[in-house]
């Protein structure tokens, strides 16, 4: 029989949460002033081309030279609608131009907005994973007990899958809830290019996957006695006070039917 190794788990837990709890304690603003400012850029490289596309050529406007030969003179003409014109469109799109930035810089107050929930969200349902995970350590005493027990043949084979099924399906719900909170690490990866949320998740679901593979290890064979005999020490001294009891009632004749 495998004997069921928790100490690395334990010893792992220790470490990865102590390591972990100075990232926790680290302020998100530093990843979210560099995602302000890679949001801030795109919206200036917009704002740039759409500045270029709608300018208005002034070229077109300008007053317009002849000369007449005939006369010797330079004549110059222009119009005052043009000009006006002129004015106009340019104060146009200057106006929309503000609008259209106005607009971007609001998108981009509510995606940082958002990146900050996310972060938020993350470092929440972590802890609360971070939980149930020192929780197994009590379950995972009590399936040693049970182990023991079970070993020692002073409990059912079905009491003891039971215990196992038990101890494993806690295993199964804090992964569910891993796999969950993966999504939303990769969703912060593709914002902010930061791993370390997903990194964090990753290292946890593969140290509570293997372990959980680990009681797979404890294999479990039938009891080959019945479960409810009594032990030969018992039998002996329950012979032997019987025995007393009827040489005591002047009956030696039945000593020979114990």
């Amino acid at each position: 029989m495998h004997k069921f190794n928790y100490t690395y788990f334990a010893l792992f837990t220790i470490v990865f949460f102590n390591s972990g709890f100075h990232a926790f304690c680290q302020s998100i603003e530093p990843i979210l002033n560099v995602y302000s400012k890679n949001l801030e850029k795109q919206t200036n490289k917009k704002l740039a081309i759409l500045s270029e596309k709608t300018k208005v050529n002034w070229l077109n406007y300008i007053p317009r030279l002849s000369y007449d030969f005939d006369s010797q003179s330079l004549n110059i003409g222009y119009s005052l609608s043009d000009i006006a014109r002129y004015y106009i469109q340019k104060k146009r799109n200057n106006i929309e131009l503000q609008k259209l930035e106005a607009s971007l810089q609001e998108a981009s107050a509510r995606k940082v907005s958002n990146l900050e929930d996310k972060i938020f969200d993350f470092n929440s349902r972590f802890e609360i994973i971070k939980i149930d995970t020192s929780s197994l350590n009590i379950s995972r005493k009590i399936f040693q007990i049970a182990h023991g027990q079970y070993t020692n043949n002073e409990i059912t084979t079905e009491v003891y899958l039971l215990k196992k099924l038990e101890l494993s399906n806690k295993y199964k719900t804090i992964l569910k809830n891993c796999i969950s909170l993966e999504k939303t690490a990769r969703k912060i990866l593709k914002l902010t290019n930061n791993s370390e949320y997903l990194n964090r998740i990753i290292n946890l679901k593969k140290l509570l996957t293997q372990e959980e593979k680990n009681l797979g290890v404890l294999g479990v064979t039938p009891l080959t006695k019945k479960e409810n005999s009594l032990s030969p020490l018992f039998l002996f001294a329950f012979a032997m006070s019987r025995r007393c009891h009827l040489w005591q009632c002047g009956n030696p004749n039945l000593l020979n039917y114990v």
